[in-house]
């Protein structure tokens, strides 16, 4: 089990990892961050 502090760490971690990755997407691949939207969005 872990305590609240390690918890609260791993969190913050993988929330900061997951901010850092989708910026990187929309900096570097906006054309392609932009068609894969779209094709979720089911607009062609």
């Amino acid at each position: 089990m872990l305590d609240w502090s390690t918890g609260l760490r791993l969190g913050l971690t993988i929330l900061i990892g997951v901010i850092a990755y989708l910026g990187w997407l929309g900096l570097f691949h906006r054309q392609w961050t932009t068609e894969r939207v779209n094709l979720l969005l089911g607009r062609s």
